[in-house]
């Protein structure tokens, strides 16, 4: 090894950089959560699967509209931040470094980002593979209403040491604190309750929705389940559950 200094290149910086805002599954959901609640969502579903590192949250916010996407998940880039002075100002969003969702971009293997903008009847869909990003694209599946989905796959596959870590029971539980606590932060647009719903190893909950929102008429629950296999079928309909699994 040289004694010589010199600078690190960006490919590394950007990863050390990852790890240190992006350091677990359940940090990971909340920054995917509090950008629902910044885009004004008022119902988020929430599913991870820990059997293979997959994460996903659906949301009926504002939606991303197709120039956005274009520069979605480049580290710095923002909607709710424009200058020291905006910060200065007391921002009343909970993000707006814009480093949150590029970190995760560094961590994943995949990344969908599928979304339909309020002033849009189009669904347009952005993937990352290995933090390469693609072009934006219409999508396979338009969504029936605004909002959006991501979805994440092989969360953390270039950092071993720190996937070992990630322990089911504790890793869940930790989700499910963390939704909680959105629950009693935001009392007046959030309900919530519990209950044993004789699933071994499983919690249920409200899903994390307005009660004045358009699924107010919904029953669906928040489960938070023990489950090794991972619904492939999405269904994004008013009357979907928000599942957070582990193997």
């Amino acid at each position: 090894m040289s004694d010589k200094i010199l600078p690190l290149p960006e490919s590394v910086r950007s990863q050390l950089r990852s790890g240190i805002t992006i350091t677990s599954v359940s940090q990971c959901v909340e920054e995917l959560v509090l950008n629902s609640l910044d885009a004004g969502a008022t119902c988020v579903a929430v599913r991870v699967d820990l059997h293979i590192f997959r994460i996903q949250v659906i949301d009926n916010g504002h939606g991303i509209r197709h120039k956005d996407l274009k520069i979605l998940g480049k580290r710095h880039a923002t909607s709710k931040c424009r200058s020291v002075d905006d910060i200065n100002r007391n921002l009343s969003h909970y993000g707006f470094r814009g480093e949150a969702l590029a970190s995760m971009v560094d961590v994943s293997a995949i990344i969908d980002i599928t979304s339909r903008a309020r002033s849009s009847t189009e669904t347009y869909t952005k993937l990352f593979t290995y933090g390469k990003e693609k072009s934006v694209t219409s999508a396979t599946a338009q969504r029936p209403s605004v909002g959006t989905t991501i979805t994440i796959q092989d969360f953390m596959y270039n950092m071993p040491v720190r996937r070992k870590l990630i322990k089911d029971t504790i890793d869940i539980e930790n989700i499910r604190m963390r939704l909680e606590s959105f629950a009693l932060i935001h009392p007046k647009n959030i309900s919530k309750e519990s209950g044993d719903d004789n699933i071994s190893g499983s919690l249920r909950h409200n899903k994390l929705c307005s009660q004045g929102d358009s699924y107010r008429d919904s029953s669906t629950s928040m489960n938070i389940q023990s489950e090794k296999k991972f619904t492939e079928n999405i269904n994004t309909k008013h009357n979907q559950n928000a599942l957070v699994k582990s193997s």
